[in-house]
């Protein structure tokens, strides 16, 4: 029987970061971090490539002799979360491998080999996104720990232009920030770093593509001239952020079109910096911080 070669939904909105890959899921608020072996699957998915061309150019790029069970895996992850467009189906009993049974295996080619095999990571648990709009916003709970930042892996635009994460951003590092009055990009170097868990967090896309996950009491920035921000909360589908456009190299207001709440805890980082701005790009949107007293 005939299936039809995979293709990446269209609609879903999707950040590179280091090698990985950050897949927002906008219908369904959840969001999936794929490792470096998973993105390379994931960019040959374009409907046209099939899997031994897949295998084939895997086991080139990875120089490890990688069959097809090693696609399979990674394409049945994509199915099952709904990543892919309907009409592929897996054709190999392959697809019912273990991660831990292919780790096994390419473990004989050699420990890299092992340690490339594809993960696609859930950031976002589908059983506690609860999306809303109009006019209802829920409550952050009660009791919820500590100041309030980004998630651990949210992508934090650097100075030098680099991407990373939040968590690896340490004191010393210069971030890329704006004047929340024009929108020109300033650096701004961190003093220091600290880290909260909060009960949960709340997950924003705007229109232009950008999307974070940040504590209830996280300000970003609403607009130009809000030099202070506005909290997480406070926000609404329809409401404008100020967000990083590369093509014009400064920053840009954008329309919210999606703000979902998570009851799952998570650790969050909080940034002092020592600018008078100090304001950041998390994933595009910019953040406010609070100023250190240096």
């Amino acid at each position: 029987m005939k299936h039809s070669l995979p293709r990446v939904r269209p609609d879903l909105i999707v950040k590179n970061l280091d090698g990985e890959l950050l897949v927002y899921d906008n219908a369904t608020t959840k969001a999936f971090c794929l490792n470096a072996s998973s993105a390379l699957v994931w960019e040959m998915c374009d409907g046209n490539t099939t899997i031994a061309e897949m295998t084939e150019r895997l086991t080139q790029t990875l120089n490890a002799p990688i069959d097809a069970s090693f696609v399979t895996f990674a394409l049945e992850r994509f199915r099952a979360d709904g990543l892919l467009e309907t009409g592929f189906r897996n054709a190999t009993e392959d697809a019912n491998l273990t991660r831990a049974g292919l780790v096994a295996r390419f473990g004989r080619a050699g420990i890299m080999a092992a340690l490339a095999v594809p993960l696609v990571t859930s950031i976002v648990a589908p059983t506690a996104a609860k999306a809303y709009g109009g006019t209802s916003v829920p409550a952050p709970p009660a009791g919820g720990g500590g100041g309030g930042c980004v998630l651990f892996a949210t992508p934090v635009l650097r100075a030098d232009g680099r991407i990373g994460r939040a968590v690896d951003v340490a004191a010393g590092d210069e971030l890329m920030g704006v004047k929340t009055d024009t929108g020109t990009i300033v650096p701004g170097t961190v003093a220091s770093v600290h880290e909260y868990l909060v009960d949960g967090f709340y997950t924003f896309v705007t229109q232009s593509g950008e999307v974070v996950s940040c504590s209830a009491t996280h300000p970003l920035i609403r607009g130009f001239g809000d030099r202070d921000g506005t909290k997480a909360t406070e926000f609404l589908p329809g409401d404008p952020l100020l967000v990083h456009d590369p093509r014009l190299g400064r920053a840009v207001e954008s329309t919210v079109v999606s703000v979902a709440y998570s009851n799952v805890p998570q650790p969050v980082y909080v940034f002092e910096m020592t600018t008078d701005e100090h304001t950041y790009f998390t994933g595009g949107i910019v953040s406010h911080n609070v100023s250190a007293k240096v």
